[in-house]
């Protein structure tokens, strides 16, 4: 304590009869008390879903809800709930991601179809309470892929998700096409680049896809498997073009799903 004063006597000495040995002490104590002041942890996190599109709720309906989340014994947890609250335990003292797919049995729309919402954790507590956001499904699935690399330098508990989270708001960092909807972007492989030689906002570019025309088999309105798209208003029986992934890329519309890949879709109606 005495090395204490002397430092502060030495930095403050032009101030430094104003002060009295008892301020300076509370002073230090204060600042001590405020650099090991942790984040309030909670017995349970109240998880919250964001609104589905109104064109997911026009087509499909109210959804079901599969949740992920890590324990307090560090295990994968999982629910399903039509609710759009859960209240869970997790494991505190190390960030982790909180991811949760919409669902549809009645339309053979399983878990993992439609992209997720999400959080971080404990980025993303506010007041015991973690509200699930599009943006944060980006971020819980980027997390995920990020988790499958071998560097232990380049681990998703080290990575900088404030800093990441800001690029989407930067109209000179990030491609605006990826702004205006991140599933655009190949996760994965920027996964994979990140744990080879580290981050970049130059890795979140637009995947690659193709350009396939296909005569619309109904009127919309359209939807597709990503939040951010919005409607597609294709009317039936229209020459479209579709940019195609090396995957099968679904859409919807009130009549049924078309499943496109590159120089084959079908159109499936929905069963009655």
């Amino acid at each position: 304590m005495k090395m204490l004063y002397f430092f502060f006597s030495r930095n403050f000495s032009g101030c430094g009869r104003f002060i009295r040995k008892g301020h300076v002490l509370l002073f230090v104590l204060l600042i001590f008390l405020g650099a090991c002041q942790e984040d309030v942890l909670y017995p349970e996190y109240r998880l919250e879903m964001p609104d589905i599109p109104l064109v997911w709720a026009e087509i499909l309906g109210p959804p079901r809800w599969h949740i992920e989340w890590v324990n307090k014994d560090g295990a994968v947890a999982w629910a399903d709930t039509e609710a759009f609250s859960l209240s869970v335990s997790l494991l505190d003292g190390w960030t982790h991601p909180v991811i949760a797919y919409p669902y549809w049995s009645s339309r053979d729309i399983s878990p993992g179809v439609m992209k997720p919402c999400g959080a971080i954790y404990p980025l993303d507590v506010v007041d015991g309470k973690i509200s699930l956001s599009w943006q944060g499904g980006v971020d819980a699935v980027f997390y995920r892929e990020l988790s499958k690399g071998d560097n232990d330098k380049r681990r998703p508990q080290y990575f900088d998700w404030k800093r990441f989270r800001t690029l989407f708001r930067d109209e000179e960092k990030l491609n605006i096409t990826i702004r205006a909807d991140p599933w655009l972007a190949d996760w994965k492989d920027i996964a994979k680049k990140t744990v080879a030689s580290g981050f970049s906002a130059l890795k979140i570019i637009p995947g690659k896809t193709e350009n396939y025309t296909i005569d619309i088999p109904e009127d919309g309105p359209w939807m597709g498997t990503s939040p951010f798209a919005g409607a597609f208003a294709w009317e039936k029986e229209k020459k479209t073009v579709l940019q195609v992934s090396s995957t099968v890329d679904l859409y919807f519309c009130p009549k049924g799903i078309l499943r496109c890949k590159k120089d084959i879709w079908i159109f499936e109606y929905w069963s009655e």
